[in-house]
């Protein structure tokens, strides 16, 4: 994960990067952040490429983490560089019930 940025209307956007040796296929992101958890589909981000992820506005002050790949689909070589925020090293079960709010 790149880094995150906010826009004007408060939402949270994330950079996605792709830095390994293949294209990373369609995977899910945890967005964790207590009673407003949720995750989201990326479609995959092709090697070398990067992508942004914008995520839905939380209330002020709730801490969030966000988690690339929580089911480890794409067979990535180093997922310790995959999650963020002030909870990031959250355990999560990849089976997690969290809300799609895919698009």
């Amino acid at each position: 994960m790149q880094h995150a940025t906010a826009d004007a209307g408060g939402h949270e956007r994330i950079i996605v990067g792709n830095i390994g040796i293949a294209n990373a296929g369609p995977f899910r992101v945890a967005v964790l952040a207590g009673a407003y958890s949720y995750s989201i589909m990326v479609p995959g981000v092709e090697q070398g490429m990067h992508s942004s992820i914008t995520l839905k506005a939380l209330p002020c002050g709730q801490p969030v983490a966000v988690i690339l790949d929580m089911d480890k689909q794409t067979g990535d070589s180093n997922y310790g560089n995959n999650s963020t925020g002030s909870k990031a090293g959250y355990p999560i079960d990849p089976g997690a019930d969290l809300k799609d709010v895919s698009e």
